[in-house]
């Protein structure tokens, strides 16, 4: 389990362990990106929601940072820096080893009622999803209808999340095993796009 609380500025925000150790921070750089950076390893990752080129609510992709750009990385396109992604987040979706996920989820094992009046986002996974990849989404669909048709999917809840990173208690984001190796990208991307208000 992840807890991420904002602090000290509005965008800034510091990642904890499950056991309170302070793991990681979250830093706000040149807009749209932040800066992830592990307090327990010398690893920093950039995390942007430009996807495609293009600023994308409710998506994110996770590269790792370059310590020293050449001339040839700054001039690489979007398209280039998003085949070197870690995760990419596309309208609440994302692919890990091979499966489908999909973040703030109505879980098939739960009713409208108890899903809506929950203070939990569930992250589930997608066992029956129709893509082949997550760029296929955008293929020949009107962003519009794909944002409702993408509503309706129904998976089994593998993570959850909850709170705001302002509160005391923090935003907490809690993954299983398969979701373990990308844990601490959820934890931040979930903080940024639902928790840091």
């Amino acid at each position: 389990m992840f807890t991420i609380k904002r602090g000290p500025s509005r965008w800034n925000a510091r990642i904890f362990s499950e056991n309170g150790e302070e793991i990681a921070q979250i830093i706000k750089g040149e807009d749209p990106q932040f800066k992830l950076i592990s307090k327990t390893e010398n690893r920093e990752w950039v995390l942007t929601n430009r996807i495609d080129g293009q600023h994308r609510r409710f998506s994110f992709s996770v590269t790792e940072a370059e310590k020293k750009q050449t001339a040839k990385a700054e001039e690489a396109t979007g398209k280039e820096k998003e085949a070197h992604a870690l995760l990419i987040i596309q309208d609440n979706i994302f692919m890990h080893n091979g499966k489908f996920y999909m973040l703030a989820n109505h879980p098939e094992s739960k009713s409208w009622q108890d899903y809506v009046n929950s203070p939990v986002r569930y992250i589930s996974r997608l066992d029956n999803f129709p893509y082949s990849n997550v760029s296929e989404m955008d293929e020949n669909k009107h962003h519009q209808d794909l944002r409702q048709k993408l509503k309706r999917f129904r998976g089994v809840p593998v993570g959850e999340a909850s709170g705001l990173g302002a509160t005391p208690e923090g935003h907490r984001v809690k993954v299983n095993d398969e979701l373990d190796d990308i844990g601490l990208f959820l934890a931040a991307t979930s903080y940024l796009m639902y928790a840091s208000a």
